[in-house]
């Protein structure tokens, strides 16, 4: 009995000596953050911390107080690929050397010089941020995250954003195809440089690859024009193409040099074909981009293919003088249908005949690398017929 009242009082005597030594302990004031890996976290290479690096266990005495105006930025619009920065002002305000690390960030942060890497009472520094959008984007944001020793604003984090757009914008880009074009009119088309971030430039000279048939000329955009493309300042390309092709895809080129700083010149490819009074049909045929698809077959037994060549309003003694293949790989030939001739006043009918001959070299032409077919003619405007083959041997 006497033992069971002993243990009892030294229960009772070891609990209230834990519950003094839990009040007696020093406790974080509101609103702290505890580090309790404080002096053992380290920064990356780059100095860039994790995790906040300060210990926070000291409650009494003068405390830092970070302070900054704003912690957000807008630039409005900047030209993807350039570069911006903007810094933020930090003043300790507080009675205690204010302490700054670097923290995780979605952009390049920099920290102003600091002695010691302490900002001592009422001075102030600079956190700079630097960014380089790489494409556009109509709501770009970035983020720097800072940590300090103020217990009360243990973390502050900066914040840039705006509208990133292309410096340049091109209608069309790059490619102008007009498709089929006409044989008795001029073919009129229009297009646009435009700048986003320049209220003005000028555009210092224009050159086609033959002036004879195909002519550019800039106009200023209105204003009307300037809002439509969300544009500053820019010039609508009003150009203008003869019907003097020869029969056949074409492709030509416009080149514009300007005043822009990072945009000087600028290459527009004009491409398509006329018809002409003449008419293509068969297997494999593409009027779209003139070219005999043959596909693809043994290179042992080889392949022909037969296209009809239809003709109107030609003379009667229009005729193929002469084909022209090139790489020579197939052989083409071609007839007159004379029954169809003789049933179709002002029109006639040529059959093609192309042919990979059994034993071909196994190859494959395509893309930049196709057959090249052309007609030679007795017609003074129409002296030549051209199209490509496409095909692959095995």
């Amino acid at each position: 009995m006497r033992f069971a009242s002993a243990l009892a009082g030294v229960l009772a005597l070891l609990l209230a000596l834990a519950v003094l030594s839990w009040f007696a302990a020093p406790k974080p004031s509101g609103g702290a953050v505890e580090s309790p890996n404080a002096g053992e976290i380290t920064p990356d290479e780059s100095g860039v911390y994790a995790v906040n690096p300060f210990d926070f266990s000291e409650t009494e005495g003068p405390r830092p107080v970070a302070a900054i105006e704003t912690t957000e930025h807008t630039f409005e619009r900047m030209a993807a690929g350039e570069t911006g920065t903007h810094a933020f002002e930090i003043e300790n305000t507080g009675e205690a050397p204010l302490k700054i690390a670097m923290g995780p960030s979605s952009c390049t942060c920099t920290i102003g010089n600091l002695a010691d890497d302490e900002l001592p009472p009422g001075e102030s520094t600079e956190v700079t941020l630097e960014w380089t959008p790489k494409g556009a984007e109509p709501m770009f944001t970035q983020q720097a995250r800072i940590w300090t020793n103020d217990p009360a604003r243990p973390e502050v984090v900066l914040s840039v954003s705006g509208e990133v757009v292309n410096s340049v914008l091109t209608m069309p880009q790059g490619i102008w195809s007009l498709g089929s074009i006409p044989d008795n009119e001029p073919t009129e088309f229009s297009g646009i440089i435009a700048s986003m971030i320049e209220d003005s430039f000028e555009i210092t000279s224009i050159e086609t690859s033959r002036p004879e048939i195909l002519s550019a000329n800039a106009v200023p955009m209105s204003e009307e024009e300037l809002s439509e493309a969300g544009a500053v300042s820019g010039y609508r390309l009003d150009c203008e193409l003869q019907p003097k092709m020869p029969v056949g895809s074409f492709q030509e080129m416009i080149t514009v040099a300007t005043t822009l700083e990072d945009n000087a010149e600028f290459q527009f490819v004009v491409s398509g074909q006329r018809v002409g009074p003449f008419n293509l049909v068969g297997p494999g045929w593409t009027q779209a981009d003139r070219t005999l698809r043959m596909g693809r077959f043994s290179a042992a037994e080889g392949k022909t293919v037969q296209l009809s060549l239809f003709t109107r309003g030609l003379a009667d003694d229009f005729t193929i003088e002469g084909v022209t293949v090139e790489p020579p790989v197939l052989e083409v030939s071609t007839s007159v249908d004379e029954e169809f001739a003789a049933k179709s006043s002002g029109r006639s009918r040529y059959q093609l005949l192309i042919e990979a001959p059994p034993g071909i070299v196994p190859g494959r032409w395509s893309g930049d690398s196709v057959i090249s077919v052309e007609l030679q003619t007795n017609h003074s405007e129409f002296s030549t017929l051209s199209f490509n083959i496409d095909m692959q041997a095995d």
